[in-house]
């Protein structure tokens, strides 16, 4: 099917199908991270096409997580003690993805007054709603943050054996996911069951 005629078909589902329900086996990281992008920005493609270097593959890969982190926001709920409309969105040692968090925030449709918090080491951590934690070890206050409602998005098979909220995995060309739902428990955050239905992995 061409890129084209993929993008017809999203802009006629929902949005959880739009990006989280193409993660499959058939989609690659070079059209993911456009499909990605397409929706993450106003639904137009103002990308160029992936080219074949690191660099660029790299940039592609950090859309396509930031397009995850934007739907795992849209698709969860916090307790009533948060105020949905003015999420902490913590960075934890990546400037590339705490800058394409910015570029979403302001180019996105959503009107929310998300603020965009980086952290160069654990020991500038400060209370926040969501966390980018990537393939860092959060151990020694990974306890702290758990006991808040703190949804924690890692990467990696580390990510997993920390029992972070989401693990996000690049696995022969696709990014696919998985959840922890007895970590979202004791955060007291939800997340969708849309959501919950696409996960590779879901631990109760």
């Amino acid at each position: 099917m061409g890129f084209i005629k993929v993008i017809n078909r999203l802009l006629q589902t929902d949005l959880a199908g739009s990006i989280l329900g193409l993660m499959s086996d058939q989609i690659n990281k070079a059209l993911l991270a456009k499909i990605a992008l397409t929706f993450l920005l106003l639904n137009v493609w103002v990308g160029s096409t992936v080219a074949d270097t690191k660099a660029t593959n790299t940039a592609s890969e950090n859309n396509i997580k930031v397009a995850f982190v934007s739907k795992f926001i849209a698709f969860s709920k916090w307790p009533e003690t948060v105020n949905r409309d003015k999420l902490k969105i913590g960075v934890l040692n990546n400037s590339d993805i705490s800058t394409l968090l910015e570029y979403w925030k302001t180019n996105s449709k959503n009107e929310s007054e998300y603020t965009i918090l980086s952290f160069d080491s654990l020991d500038d951590y400060q209370q926040v709603d969501v966390f980018w934690a990537g393939k860092n070890d959060l151990k020694p206050i990974l306890e702290q943050i758990k006991q808040q409602p703190v949804m924690i998005i890692g990467e990696g098979v580390s990510c997993w054996h920390q029992n972070l909220h989401i693990c996000l995995l690049d696995q022969e060309e696709n990014f696919r996911f998985k959840l922890d739902l007895y970590s979202f428990q004791q955060s007291d955050l939800k997340i969708s069951s849309k959501v919950i239905r696409l996960a590779k992995e879901v631990r109760k």
